[in-house]
C-alpha cells in the first residue's frame, strides 16, 4: 500500500476521517462518509480544503492503480513466462523424437546398402537419394528446432527468470 500518513499539525479526528473517505474508493462522496463518521457534510469539506484532501486521495488513487497495474503486469508476465517454458518443452520434445526418427532412417540406409553390397547389387540413384534426403532433412529440422528451443531457454533464464525490472517498480 502507498504511504498514506497523517500531516504535521493535522487533528487525529480530521485524519480518522479523512481514512474514511480515502477507503470509500474512487467513488468516494463527503455526504457518505459524514453519515459513517457522525460529522456535517460542510465540516468535511472544510477539513477537506485546508488539509488537502483531494490532492492526497488523487495521488493516493494513482499508486493504488500503479500498483494494481505493475501486479497485473507481474501476473501477465509470470503466466507468459509459463507458456514460453511449456512451448519450449514441447518444441524440445518434437525435436528430441524427430532426431530419434532421422537416426533410425539413417540406420535403416546404412543397413540397406550394407546389405545391397553384400548381395552385389548396385542401387539406383532415386531409391537411395529419396531416404538420404529425408533423413537428412529430419536430422536437421530436429537440431534446429532443438536450437531454437535452447533460444527460449536462454531467454527465460536471463529476460524474464531474473524479473529485476519487476523489482525495480516495487
Amino acid at each position: 500500500m502507498p504511504k498514506f500518513e497523517q500531516l504535521p499539525g493535522e487533528p487525529a479526528d480530521s485524519f480518522a476521517q479523512l481514512l474514511v473517505h480515502r477507503d470509500a474508493g474512487p467513488s468516494r462522496l463527503y455526504k457518505d462518509t459524514a453519515l459513517i463518521t457522525g460529522s456535517s457534510e460542510s465540516t468535511l469539506r472544510r477539513r477537506a480544503e485546508k488539509w488537502c484532501w483531494r490532492k492526497r486521495l488523487d495521488d493516493y488513487d494513482a499508486a493504488i492503480l500503479q500498483k494494481m497495474e505493475f501486479e497485473g503486469t507481474a501476473d501477465a508476465l509470470q503466466r507468459y513466462k509459463y507458456q514460453l517454458a511449456e512451448f519450449r518443452d514441447l518444441q524440445l520434445d518434437r525435436a528430441r523424437r524427430l532426431g530419434k526418427l532421422a537416426d533410425e532412417m539413417m540406420e535403416f540406409v546404412r543397413y540397406s546398402l550394407l546389405r545391397h553390397q553384400e548381395e552385389g547389387l548396385i542401387l539406383h540413384g532415386r531409391e537411395f537419394s529419396a531416404v538420404l534426403t529425408s533423413s537428412s532433412k529430419a536430422m536437421e529440422i530436429s537440431m534446429n528446432t532443438e536450437a531454437t528451443a535452447l533460444g527460449i531457454t536462454e531467454l527465460l533464464d536471463h529476460d524474464l527468470g531474473s524479473d529485476s525490472h519487476l523489482q525495480e517498480n516495487d
